[in-house]
Order: structure tokens, then C-alpha cells, then sequence
């Protein structure tokens, strides 16, 4: 195993002399094995080690024991080690986020901070096959495009993955060899989680019913994905410069780039955000797939708000990004996450939007509310007002349905079809509060954990 790691650091151009890496060290099997690889390998590369752990405060005792056996085993290698306590839980709770999610964050802004007045600083993270198995077969199941699917690179700005080139049983393997000890997480086989799930549950079943090389056959779509998406994302640079223009305080795009491949159109459109704002946080695939349907389909002098307060006029001959804000129509408001469990409030329309985690099935039906099967629901969920050309596949319906066809059909009035809520995900609409409801994630015999929306109306 260590000369394959060896390899691939070389193949992929990882590490640098005179490179300082932050080894995010959790104690479990994967990071134990990651530090022990380094540091043999540091008597041939030039580089300085150090060892991140984040005790999350998750898990009680448990916790406390895993951060003191990383503290023993980074003194007994001689290699510094830096812990940071959080109360995830409280961070999650506060911005909104998932747990997974909000630790995530909370680990690298330590990583960050760690790296900050050291030059040449990489944070290095234990991420294997087995993992890029799990996130491309976790994004295809979401709905991810090639960017999700193209999974987990050897090296995304200064996090670098050297064990990208072997296997779980691979680094078992190697532990047991070594006679190496770790800790391990009760969590990771809860199968409410999805990824254990996926890890646990199905990628077992794909092997034996399907393909015994399954996780190979992942991580070598994702390879190949990767390299596609390298020369999509070369050719959207190329065709960006042609077509983009920036004047005042716009960013301006050329209705001419319709005339591109819709794989460059995607990628143009990112790369309009990405300059405009600074970065790509918050843009989802569906915000790219509503752009791409403004500039084919829309009408001149349409308008589309994007996270952040970006706002996205079409006018004549060009779609211009910009952070003014110009007459919006009655009824158009921006785009907002919808808070599962929790309330999210729509001022624009005197409404809000109230969901809950439920274990038990509605009581009976009524127009202001929508059930779910909460575990098929691909999440998160969005709402925003309705767009030309909105379709929608109504709940007991063959086949989709334009929304301005069914408001026709419902009889709502013109003045009140631009306060109707629309819900969605990335598969699409998932309700039109109020009226109607999709047939995503219906409500079925085996469902085990329902998601209620309703619909509630601030007072004058």
C-alpha cells in the first residue's frame, strides 16, 4: 500500500518540497493509517507534518477517548497535534445546516486556521476508493450532474487525498499488517445516515446481484468524468472570453451563447457566477437549469433572483448579472431555503411556510398542506414564485403539466397566480402551496418518516 500511495503522490503531483501538511486525523482506521503512511514517507519528501482533530461534541466519552488516543499516537510519532473542541450541534442549529454538513465546516475553518502564516501549507484528508464509490453513487441517487458524479479529485485547492489510490480492505489490510490499533465510530453504522446506508445496505447489494467490481467500476466513471469535465470547463473559459463583458456594474453575456452545446452553456453560466460573486456557494444544478431555460425560452425583460441577492435580467441581446434591482414584478421574490423542521417566512406574500418531521400519517386531507415520504424527498427544498415555462407532474397525473395550464384549469384568477409558493428540489416543483401537490416522494404503506408542509398567512 505505501507504494502505491507513493505513486500516486508522484502521478498526481500532490506534495511539494518543503510542503507543510495538516493531517485531519479523526483516530478512526482511514486517518490512523493515512498519518502512519506519511510518516514513513517523510524520509524521502522534504515536508513538515501536523495533526488536526476536531472533537465535535457529538459523541459524549466516546469523543473524549478518540481525541486523547490521537493526541497519544501524534506524540508517540513525533509529530505535533492541534485539537479544537465545537459544539456542532448549537453551530447546525444556528445557521440552519445539517449536522454533517455543519461539521464539515467546522473542521476546515480549523484546518484554515491551522494552515494560516505557514506558506506552502496542504490540509491532507483520508478519503479512499471506497469513499469516491460512496459520493458518486450518493450523487447519482440525488440527481447530481457530471459535476457530482465526477466525485472526489486527488486535489481540490489545498486539500490533498493520497489514498484516493487504494481501497478500504486495502487500508485493513495494511493496519492489521502493521499491527496498528484505531478507534472506531458507532455512528458510522447508523443506516439512518445516508452515505452508511449506501455503504451498508446497498453498494453490498450491488455487488452481489450486480457487478462484484461495482466500487471499481464507480471509481473509474468518476476518473473519466473528471477528465471530461476538465475539458468542458477549458472550452467554457475559452467561449466566456468571447462572449462576456463586463461594464458598470453588470456582468454582461451574449444572447449568442445559445448557439453552444448545452454542456457549455452550464458551465458559461457558473463561470458568470463564480466572477460576478466571488465564488459558487449556495448554486445548485437547478439554478443552472432555470438560467438555460431563460436564455432559450423566456421573453425579453424577464428576471431571475439568485442566492446572495444576484439578480439575472435578459434584455435584447444580452443577460447581464448584477446586484441592482429593478421593478419586480408583483408576486416575484428571491429564492430562499426552506427550513426542514422549522418555519420560512415569506414577507412578500404575508405567508410562511411551516414544516415538520412527523411519525405518524396525516389525519385527513386539506389544500394548505402537502405530506411527503421525508426519506425519498430529495432535499434541500427551495421556494420561490412561479417562472414561465414551469412544469410540474401533478400527484395522481400521467405525465407533466405546465403550471399556467393548470392555474387555467384551476381557475385562479391572473392578480392571485403570482402569490401562490412554489416548492421544489432539484427534481423539480414539488408543490404549488396551496393548490396543488407533485407526485415526488408520495406518501406510501411504507413510509416510516413523513415530512408536513402547510401553508400560514401573517395577519395585517
Amino acid at each position: 500500500m505505501l507504494e502505491k500511495v507513493k505513486a500516486f503522490i508522484e502521478d498526481c503531483h500532490l506534495i511539494d518540497s518543503g510542503d507543510y501538511l495538516i493531517v485531519a486525523c479523526s483516530g478512526g482506521s482511514d486517518s490512523v493509517a493515512l498519518l502512519h503512511v506519511l510518516v514513513k514517507l517523510a524520509a524521502a519528501y522534504p515536508f513538515t507534518l501536523a495533526v488536526a482533530h476536531v472533537n465535535h461534541g457529538l459523541r459524549g466519552e466516546d469523543a473524549n477517548h478518540d481525541e486523547a488516543y490521537v493526541k497519544e499516537l501524534s506524540a508517540r510519532l513525533g509529530v505535533p497535534c492541534y485539537c479544537h473542541h465545537c459544539d456542532v450541534q448549537a453551530f447546525a442549529k444556528e445557521h440552519g445546516l445539517a449536522t454533517e454538513e455543519a461539521g464539515r465546516i467546522v473542521r476546515y475553518r480549523f484546518f484554515h486556521q491551522l494552515a494560516f502564516g505557514h506558506s506552502q501549507t496542504k490540509i491532507v484528508t483520508a478519503h479512499h476508493q471506497d469513499d469516491q464509490a460512496e459520493t458518486v453513487l450518493m450523487n447519482l441517487l440525488r440527481g447530481s450532474g457530471s459535476a457530482g458524479l465526477k466525485g472526489i479529485r486527488p486535489k481540490t485547492g489545498s486539500v490533498i487525498r493520497p489514498l484516493l489510490a487504494v481501497t478500504k480492505q486495502e487500508i485493513v489490510d495494511y493496519l492489521a499488517e502493521q499491527n496498528i490499533v484505531f478507534c472506531y465510530d458507532k455512528t458510522n453504522s447508523d443506516i439512518k445516515i445516508l452515505r452508511n446506508r449506501i455503504r451498508l445496505c446497498l453498494l453490498p447489494q450491488l455487488e452481489l446481484e450486480y457487478n462484484n467490481r461495482i466500487k471499481a467500476s464507480l471509481c473509474r466513471t468518476a476518473a473519466i468524468l473528471q477528465d471530461e469535465q476538465d475539458f468542458i470547463e477549458q472550452s467554457a473559459q475559452s467561449l466566456f472570453e468571447k462572449v462576456a463583458k463586463i461594464s458598470g456594474k453588470g456582468l454582461f453575456l451574449s444572447l449568442t451563447v445559445q448557439k453552444a452545446h448545452p454542456a457549455l452553456i452550464r458551465a458559461v453560466f457558473r463561470l458568470a457566477i463564480e466572477k460576478k460573486q466571488g465564488h459558487l456557494k449556495g448554486i445548485r444544478f437547478y439554478h443552472v437549469e432555470e438560467l438555460t431555460k431563460m436564455l432559450l425560452d423566456w421573453p425579453v425583460s424577464s428576471q431571475m433572483p439568485l442566492p446572495r441577492g444576484l439578480m439575472v435580467y435578459k434584455n435584447y441581446d444580452n443577460m447581464e448579472f448584477t446586484y441592482e434591482v429593478r421593478n419586480l414584478a408583483c408576486g416575484l421574490y428571491q429564492p430562499r431555503t426552506l427550513q426542514i423542521p422549522g418555519v420560512t417566512m415569506i414577507p412578500e406574500l404575508k405567508l410562511f411556510i411551516t414544516a415538520k418531521i412527523l411519525g405518524q400519517p396525516p389525519s385527513q386531507d386539506s389544500v394548505i398542506e402537502a405530506w411527503f415520504d421525508y426519506e425519498q424527498l430529495v432535499q434541500p427544498l427551495f421556494v420561490r414564485s412561479r417562472h414561465p415555462g414551469d412544469k410540474i407532474q401533478p400527484k395522481g397525473f400521467v405525465g407533466s403539466k405546465k403550471v399556467k395550464n393548470l392555474f387555467i384549469d384551476e381557475k385562479v384568477p391572473q392578480e392571485q397566480r403570482p402569490f401562490i409558493p412554489v416548492v421544489y428540489n432539484a427534481q423539480g416543483i414539488v408543490w404549488l402551496g396551496g393548490l396543488r401537490q407533485s407526485s415526488l416522494a408520495p406518501v406510501a404503506s411504507h413510509t416510516k418518516i413523513y415530512l408536513q408542509l402547510s401553508l400560514g398567512y401573517q395577519e395585517e
